[in-house]
């Protein structure tokens, strides 16, 4: 297996992984859905990250102690 190969094989791992923590917080956040009424488990790892930073900012600005 070449660099080149590595490097892409540890990026895809990495982003699977991201995926799935992603999925694990969201459902944590009782988030099993977006917007569009697309199950999490069907979304990209872009649209996870941004569904997942807008549920963060919407709970950071909502005045919940937690």
């Amino acid at each position: 297996m070449t660099n080149g190969e590595e490097n892409q094989l540890r990026k895809a791992v990495n982003a699977s992984r991201r995926r799935q923590f992603l999925i694990g917080v969201l459902l944590d956040m009782d988030v099993e859905t977006s917007a569009a009424g697309k199950s999490i488990k069907d979304l990209s790892l872009y649209e996870l990250e941004d569904l997942h930073a807008s549920k963060k900012y919407r709970f950071a600005n909502s005045g919940v102690n937690s």
